[in-house]
């Protein structure tokens, strides 16, 4: 199906979306999007176009992007420092060592 509506439509009109609101993380469906290719025969019969990262980038948000006016190489403003940002900046500058998410004494079961 995706093969007939970038042919029919082109690559600058397919967009991704997901339902994942009411399912959740769509993960797994852009890990199967990412690593799908076009099968050879269906290329050849019906003349569809193979599944470049570039096409893949404008579905999963380039065409997005164009169509509400963002620039996506364009500098946002940084998100402003918070009062765990502090903290962590006052912790380096006291000299503490980088902080670990290693957990000791877990065992799996």
């Amino acid at each position: 199906m995706l093969g007939m509506m970038i042919q029919a439509f082109g690559d600058d009109h397919v967009l991704w979306a997901t339902d994942s609101i009411w399912w959740g993380s769509p993960q797994w469906q852009i890990e199967a999007l990412r690593r799908l290719e076009m099968p050879p025969v269906p290329m050849e019969r019906f003349g569809y176009a193979p599944l470049t990262s570039q096409v893949k980038a404008k579905i999963f948000g380039r065409n997005a992007a164009r169509l509400y006016g963002i620039d996506p190489q364009a500098r946002r403003n940084p998100v402003p420092a918070d009062y765990v940002d502090r903290l962590r900046k006052q912790y380096k500058e006291a000299g503490n060592p980088t902080p670990s998410n290693t957990q000791y004494g877990w065992v799996r079961a």
